[in-house]
């Protein structure tokens, strides 16, 4: 059988449109599974970094002169004041339900649970206690960011 030239340059045609389709998904099917891995998390700042930070930038990036640093430093320390006094009321006006809520949370899981269940409950419950006494101590102060 004898094709024409035609027939042989639409089959030619047709291979390298169909190179082409396969290259294409092939390189998407790679890039997705060759995506970078994410950025590794930042690790937490404390407060005092935080503000230093703060007052770092703003410095460079407004090209503040030493008495304006100063003023800045000042004014973010009585605003953080501030807001610590803000926070320290709406956390103490909300402490109760919040207790009255994690009570009837034990106190609903401890009705569901055998005796020996109960039993490691409570050991649990006094440890986690204890590392919130821990946290709660080694928190250092300041803002709350």
């Amino acid at each position: 059988m004898k094709l024409s030239r035609a027939a042989i340059t639409l089959y030619f045609g047709l291979v390298f449109v169909s190179g082409g389709v396969l290259g294409f998904y092939a390189n998407r099917l790679y890039a997705v599974s060759a995506a970078p891995p994410r950025p590794a998390a930042k690790t937490a700042q404390t407060p005092q970094e935080f503000l230093k930070g703060l007052v770092s930038f703003y410095t460079q990036r407004l090209e503040l002169n030493t008495d304006q640093t100063q003023k800045l430093q000042i004014i973010l320390d009585d605003i953080n004041a501030q807001y610590q006094a803000q926070f320290k009321k709406e956390r103490a006006a909300i402490r109760p339900e919040l207790n009255r809520i994690h009570q009837e949370q034990i106190d609903r899981i401890t009705e569901m649970l055998t005796p020996t269940q109960l039993e490691e409950y409570q050991k649990v419950l006094k440890e986690r206690e204890q590392i919130r006494e821990q946290k709660k101590n080694s928190r250092p102060g300041g803002p709350g960011f």
